[in-house]
């Protein structure tokens, strides 16, 4: 899968023993991963069919992690300001990723497991003036969200930044 430039799909290393498992998320170290410095880590619960979609940053970069559960994440390459059919990775707890999104990639999820825990890593504090947000059903992006979902006032918004 060829991934949009600066989008990047890190696997992570899952230590197991009788007891459960340990996995590393984040070290200081990993800068070179990160490219800079974590300026704000948040955690978000959603529930099955929830989507968050579409938004994007002019400046920070996102790193995902899904705790427990299983998303679709959908990732446009908006840097030349043009709409196309969203890539879909599918980030699960069972096969953990760290999903790198920089800025100008417009993204959403749709949740697939009952419930999901989803951190987040971003190399901004959050700054509405940096996020442009386009309707989760525009219909100049080629795509449909099949099935029931569930979508927040955030989804409904228009803002090209």
């Amino acid at each position: 899968m060829k991934l949009p430039y600066g989008v990047e799909l890190i696997p992570l290393i899952s230590h197991k023993d009788l007891r459960g498992f340990f996995r590393e998320i984040f070290k200081k170290s990993w800068l070179n991963i990160f490219g800079s410095e974590v300026k704000q880590v948040s955690h978000t619960f959603m529930k099955k069919n929830v989507i968050k979609a579409w938004h994007y940053h002019r400046l920070q970069t996102d790193w995902w992690y899904v705790v427990s559960g299983q998303i679709n994440a959908f990732l446009m390459d908006f840097r030349q300001q043009e709409f196309s059919k969203p890539m879909k990775i599918t980030l699960t707890s069972n096969k953990p990723h760290l999903l790198k999104i920089p800025p100008m990639i417009i993204h959403g999820l749709r949740v697939l497991s009952e419930e999901c825990h989803l951190i987040y890593f971003t190399d901004q504090e959050y700054n509405p003036l940096d996020e442009g947000r386009i309707p989760y059903n525009d219909p100049r992006i080629p795509f449909k969200w099949n099935g029931p979902i569930v979508v927040g006032e955030g989804d409904l918004k228009t803002n090209l930044i």
